[in-house]
């Protein structure tokens, strides 16, 4: 079953259009619902402590944060992967997979300073392979003996 959700000002109309073939509609439901509901969700948003977050543009963002709820945990919408790292307020902390796909980091009361790099599994290892590899490379031309070595 695929739903399908519109939201229409009450003033218009809409028209849906799909691709020529038989269809069969076994539920429909119109619902109408009132915008003050919309409006007061959007004041308590407000009202909330909000974030300060910078990203650098590469792997890192940081966010600064007043937990005042004393919630555990911020949950980012940010995939989570292997390779992120976290600090919360200066400690290292273990970043959690949250909702099945997203990063959460434990929080303290209070202000919160929240520092999360991304670095891809096993870079270190390959970029050390990659230059011990270059290396060698450079070292066994270079060890050839002058007459054998090739010259364009």
């Amino acid at each position: 079953m695929d739903d399908l959700t519109i939201r229409v000002p009450a003033a218009d109309k809409i028209s849906i259009r799909v691709p020529k073939g038989t269809y069969k509609i076994e539920q429909i439901r119109i619902y109408e619902e009132n915008y003050d509901q919309l409006k007061q969700a959007v004041k308590e948003a407000k009202a909330k402590p909000q974030a300060h977050v910078s990203w650098n543009g590469g792997g890192q963002i940081r966010i600064t944060y007043n937990n005042k709820q004393n919630d555990p945990y911020m949950t980012l919408p940010v995939p989570f992967e292997k390779g992120w790292q976290a600090k919360v307020n200066g400690k290292k902390q273990d970043v959690q997979k949250a909702n099945y796909a997203f990063i959460a980091v434990p929080l303290e009361n209070g202000e919160n300073e929240v520092l999360l790099n991304y670095k891809p599994p096993y870079f270190t290892a390959s970029l050390s392979l990659t230059v011990i590899s270059a290396g060698i490379a450079i070292w066994l031309i270079r060890r050839r003996p002058a007459g054998q070595r090739r010259t364009s």
